[in-house]
């Protein structure tokens, strides 16, 4: 057997052994899909992770500053790339819109996800890589990202049939594998010595902007998407 097609059988296999689980506690089902649309408890926890590793010295560890300023940039960089490889891939059809797996949803399918390519999951892809520079940073804390990345962001996309599982792990690969490589000491550090410049000399600029990008990244930078869109629209309406 191909590969891929392996991969697809067990993705398929897994889909529905957990899909059997659907339906048994409706309490249940409504707390996974409570935590499906709470941006609160998936990134809004993980940035308050990274708030807290920010300020929680006293004087400031400039060094593991400089690992959390590079995850940042590097998570910015790698759902970037991942909305690129959504476009420049094979399109994937999300579970909840294939009915040959004959999958008992507890909400009604979003059919307008009809259109989006299911692989690679950009929320497994910024969970990880935030988790992945918090475990550099402290690996206890880096843990507990890990599985609230797991657990709380990736499970329920897969219980509601969002994701299947190797798009999780396909997303979650390219988060850790980017924020490693931009925190590589030859790649990072006229990276680290510029924002840490920043940090010092113009605080008002930096932590403006600091705020911005992690309050965007708690909405997975959808308000800047709809913006773009809208900017490009606008950018078509004059041209045509």
């Amino acid at each position: 057997m191909h590969p891929l097609a392996a991969i697809a059988a067990l993705d398929d296999r897994c889909l529905i052994w957990l899909n059997s689980f659907v339906g048994r506690w409706p309490l249940f089902d409504r707390i996974v899909g409570f935590l499906l649309d709470s941006d609160e408890l998936k990134f809004g926890v993980l940035v308050a992770i990274f708030y807290w590793l920010w300020f929680r010295y006293d004087p400031p560890d400039q060094p593991k500053r400089a690992i959390l300023a590079t995850t940042a940039l590097g998570s910015l960089v790698a759902v970037l790339v991942t909305r690129a490889l959504v476009v420049l891939l094979p399109f994937r059809d999300r579970p909840l819109v294939r009915p040959e797996l004959h999958l008992h949803l507890p909400l009604a399918p979003d059919l307008s996800l009809r259109t989006w390519s299911a692989f690679p999951s950009d929320h497994a892809v910024l969970s990880f890589a935030l988790a992945t520079g918090f475990w550099m940073v402290s690996r206890p804390t880096g843990i507990v990202a890990y599985i609230h990345s797991a657990l709380i962001i990736c499970m329920p996309r897969m219980y509601y049939g969002l994701h299947h599982p190797s798009d999780l792990l396909g997303g979650a690969l390219i988060g850790i594998v980017f924020v490693r490589l931009l925190t590589l000491e030859v790649v990072s550090r006229p990276v680290m010595v510029r924002v840490l410049y920043l940090e010092q000399r113009h605080r008002g600029v930096f932590y403006l902007c600091f705020f911005l990008l992690l309050q965007q990244m708690v909405v997975l930078f959808n308000n800047l998407r709809a913006v773009i869109s809208l900017m490009m629209k606008v950018l078509r309406g004059v041209v045509g």
